[in-house]
């Protein structure tokens, strides 16, 4: 049997549980071009590059486009981990639901899946999801 993990903040313990790929998740602002390049390196690792909801005070639309440049190349096979976290507030909520959105936008477009990072904001995530539609 061949596993993967899906969502792995990069250590080396999953190698020696028998796991084959993985998918390292860059989620702050300044590290979504380190995982790509550490991607490079290893053969069966994948990225998703994505702005963490604790990071949405700070992305910028330059961030933004960033992601967009990058999460179009063949190595990244998600954009995420996006969402909404109400419980620690690192971020104020409406900014929050902004990065949420365009990162969805993001994802339609380059027709690539979405991490989700959902905490005490399940009912405002779902709106938002459910508002964009299924073509993400």
């Amino acid at each position: 049997m061949e596993l993967i993990d899906t969502h792995a903040h990069f250590t080396f313990p999953e190698l020696q549980a028998g796991v084959t790929s993985w998918v390292t998740v860059a989620t702050e602002p300044g590290g979504l071009e380190k995982a790509i390049d550490l991607a490079e390196k290893f053969e069966n690792m994948h990225v998703a590059l994505g702005y963490h909801t604790h990071y949405a005070k700070d992305v910028t639309v330059d961030d933004l486009s960033q992601l967009k440049q990058l999460a179009a190349s063949d190595s990244v096979v998600a954009v995420g981990e996006t969402g909404l976290d109400y419980h620690y507030n690192f971020s104020k909520q409406d900014a929050q639901k902004d990065i949420f959105r365009a990162q969805l936008n993001i994802a339609a477009e380059l027709k690539k899946p979405v991490i989700l990072h959902t905490r005490n904001a399940f009912d405002e995530s779902m709106v938002i999801l459910i508002k964009k539609g299924s073509n993400f």
